[in-house]
This record gives structure tokens, C-alpha cells and sequence, in this order.
């Protein structure tokens, strides 16, 4: 009879580790071959064919997989708390939507987490042999648990993304200096950035300019990009450009100055860790490898000072 009672936890456990695996299976990127874009671009009877061949060539996780998967986490997302929505918003934005997730899909994606936690934990606790109420509590902290790993996934993900910004602003602020220098306006100059550079900053970029043709201000562009990336020296940066903007005065002149300031904060910043690295090498020095080194020194001896004391 035990044994039939660890059945259903056990599959529940199961079936919810598989479906976070499809999922994941189903949202990873898959990369796209050049010479593959390259042949759909240069064929012409491309748009000659028929929406149901079209479709047959998606492949069946595109074309089934992902939206059920999608769907299914929305679904689940509308359970969850629908409180500080914004603040989940700005969060992603800032974190780049990873993957294209909208508030809903973070929602029950931290939904699946947390019972896909719960029910593994309490698959097991029942396997071995917990009784029920224990079993139940921790399993609801196993729970909670897995529902606040999208979380630090996601502030992972932004701490990651905000650092490659902040290392490749100076480097584009360059390349942008050179290209208003060489004749271009301030909008082509961001354009060439996002053609020719491939990172986080320069996707902004894109964006940016995708925004402006579609009929937004270049000011409003500019802010909106300052508040989807949070970083301090970035924000900076298009304050200058947009008072530069309203006032009238030369962007080149003015992005010679920032691409200068950008380089002199990158050093600082350099300078600043620096310092902090010997008081970050305390404590492993203290706790791993003095211990070692003692052990090592003062390990010969000890036999020779118990007998000592053993003598006395």
C-alpha cells in the first residue's frame, strides 16, 4: 500500500520535470546558417509559393511546439498575482526579453518552476518515507523556492547584459564620433553601428532607429532606449545628446567629448577594481589557503608535541 501511495507523486514529479524540459528545448535559440538566408534571399519563387508550403517547411517545433508551449505558459501566467506588473515589465525590458517573453509568460514560466519544485520535492519525501505533513510543508518551500528562480535568472540575465553595454559604450561612442565626422547624421551613424556591431548595445541601437522610421521622435526613442537599459552611463549620454538636440549644437563636437569622458570612466573604473581586488582575496587567503599552508608548516610537528605533553 505504500508503495501505491508514492505512485502519483512520483508521476506528477515526472511529468512536470519533462514538460520545463520541452519547454527549454522549445525556447532555446536556434542559430540560422548563413548560406541558408542567403539561398531563401536569392531565390525568386519564393513568394511564389503557396501559404501551405510555406508552412510545411516550418519545422514541427516552431510550428506546434512553441505555440502550445507559449500558450500553455500564458494560461498558467493568468493565475499568478497580476501586482507590480510594470515593475515585472521594466525588468524584462531591461534584461533585453529574453527569448520574447511578455509579463505573462515570466508569470507562468515562474508558475511551472514552482510546481515542477514542489512536485519533484514531494515525490521524493514521500519516497523516502516522510509522513505526509512534513512531507506537504517542505515540498511548499520547494515551491516558493522554484518560483523565485526565474527571478534570479532574470537579474542574472540583466546584470550580464548591463555589464556588456557598459563595456562596449566607449568603443561605440568611437565608431559613432567617426561616423557623424565622415558626413553622417546622428540617426545613419546608429544605423552603421547596428550593421556592423553584433552585441547588446548595438541591438539598442537597432531599435532605436526601428523606432524612428516607424514615426517616433528621436527623442523619445532616445529616453525610452536610457529607460529599457538602466545604466547610469548610458542615461548620461542621452542626456547630453538630447539636450545637444534641443539646443542645436554640433552632435560631432559632442560626441568627441562624451567618446573622451566614456574613456576616462572606463579607467577609473578599471582603477576602482583594482583596489577592491586584495580585500576580495582576504578571505579566500584566510579561509582556504592559509589553513593549507599551516597545515603544511606546523603538520610535521604535532606529533612531536603530543608525545611532549603526553611526557609531561
Amino acid at each position: 500500500m505504500e508503495n501505491n501511495g508514492l505512485v502519483l507523486p512520483l508521476a506528477v514529479g515526472v511529468l512536470v520535470a519533462l514538460s520545463i524540459f520541452a519547454f527549454w528545448v522549445a525556447l532555446r535559440r536556434r542559430p540560422v546558417a548563413e548560406e541558408e538566408l542567403l539561398e531563401r534571399l536569392a531565390s525568386p519563387l519564393e513568394r511564389q509559393q503557396t501559404p501551405e508550403v510555406l508552412e510545411a517547411q516550418i519545422s514541427f517545433r516552431d510550428r506546434v511546439l512553441k505555440p502550445f508551449l507559449r500558450g500553455l505558459l500564458r494560461k498558467a501566467g493568468r493565475w499568478m498575482p497580476q501586482r507590480n506588473l510594470e515593475g515585472l515589465q521594466q525588468r524584462l525590458d531591461t534584461a533585453g526579453r529574453p527569448y520574447g517573453m511578455t509579463v505573462t509568460d515570466f508569470l507562468g514560466l515562474q508558475l511551472v518552476t514552482g510546481l515542477a519544485a514542489g512536485g519533484l520535492a514531494l515525490a521524493w519525501l514521500r519516497f523516502s518515507g516522510h509522513p505526509w505533513p512534513q512531507a506537504l510543508t517542505l515540498a511548499l518551500a520547494a515551491a516558493l523556492g522554484g518560483g523565485l528562480m526565474p527571478l534570479l535568472w532574470l537579474r542574472r540575465r540583466t546584470k550580464r547584459r548591463q555589464e556588456e553595454i557598459l563595456r562596449a559604450l566607449p568603443d561605440t561612442l568611437d565608431m559613432l564620433t567617426i561616423a557623424v565626422a565622415a558626413g553622417l547624421g546622428f540617426d545613419g551613424a546608429l544605423q552603421k553601428v547596428s550593421e556592423k556591431w553584433d552585441n547588446a548595445l548595438s541591438r539598442e541601437f537597432a531599435q532605436i532607429v526601428r523606432e524612428m522610421q516607424v514615426g517616433v521622435p528621436r527623442i523619445q526613442a532616445l529616453r525610452d532606449a536610457a529607460r529599457r537599459i538602466q545604466v547610469r552611463e548610458f542615461s548620461n549620454f542621452i542626456a547630453v545628446i538630447v539636450q545637444a538636440d534641443q539646443l542645436g549644437l554640433s552632435i560631432a563636437d559632442v560626441l568627441q567629448i562624451q567618446s573622451k569622458q566614456m574613456r576616462v570612466l572606463r579607467r577609473q573604473r578599471a582603477e576602482e577594481l583594482a583596489h577592491q581586488a586584495p580585500i576580495k582575496m582576504l578571505f579566500p587567503l584566510i579561509f582556504l589557503i592559509f589553513p593549507a599552508m599551516f597545515a603544511v608548516i606546523l603538520g610535521p610537528a604535532v606529533p612531536t608535541l603530543l608525545n611532549l605533553f603526553k611526557g609531561m
